[in-house]
């Protein structure tokens, strides 16, 4: 579910989970520039809906970069979701389950000098990793919370992680609460990525995580 970004985050909407507005179009349908300033205001985020690692992304500043940011999205995939900017702090939070027991790691605040959180900041180096976050007591508890309930939310966890375990990690931004603004599918070749730093933080290790998966 996690590979399609409007399905899982309206499915998670029905959850009380909160999630930025957006704009679902299929290969094929268009929009006016005038429609999507109306109904989401700018900057936003225009991207594939089942891509991943940023490919096809834009962070969509001006009227006149909204159709070439569609169709670079659409250059990536046969869908293609726009999303209202949600301005914050931006955070991540981990879980997996193994053996019946489930564990969230401790909060990971994502800075980069990059536009936003693109290829090159999840994968050349080129971001500031803090863990723990630093926000609130009180709003990190809530974005565990959040990321645990999610994670039971959804039933047939094999389709967001490993075979033998469940995991999943969200991300969120917001000045005033938690939205969701993204989900990572575990496929168990990350750890040059987030979770590593938060695993060991959480007294773990990514290595210990990794044990108990396999």
């Amino acid at each position: 579910m996690t590979f399609n970004k409007y399905v899982c985050n309206h499915y998670l909407k029905d959850f009380g989970v909160k999630i930025a507005a957006s704009i679902h179009l299929f290969k094929g349908e268009t929009i006016t520039d005038e429609e999507v300033v109306t109904r989401l205001g700018l900057p936003i985020f225009v991207k594939p809906n089942d891509g991943g690692s940023s490919f096809g992304v834009t962070k969509v500043k001006e009227v006149s970069a909204i159709q070439p940011a569609i169709a670079k999205a659409f250059g990536e995939g046969r869908e293609v979701i726009l999303e209202r900017f949600i301005d914050g702090t931006e955070v991540t939070c981990g879980c997996y389950k193994v053996e019946g027991k489930e564990v969230v790691f401790p909060l990971t605040e994502v800075v980069t000098d990059n536009e936003f959180f693109d290829f090159d900041a999840k994968y050349n180096g080129q971001v500031d990793e803090i863990t723990p976050a630093r926000i609130s007591e009180e709003l990190t508890r809530r974005v565990q919370t959040l990321t645990s309930a999610t994670a039971r939310d959804i039933k047939d966890l094999r389709y967001i992680g490993r075979q033998r375990t469940d995991s999943c990690g969200l991300y969120y931004s917001g000045r005033r609460g938690a939205c969701l603004t993204g989900n990572k599918h575990d496929t168990g070749n990350d750890g040059y990525q987030l979770y590593p730093t938060a695993s060991t933080c959480g007294g773990i290790g990514y290595k210990g995580c990794h044990d108990r998966h396999y």
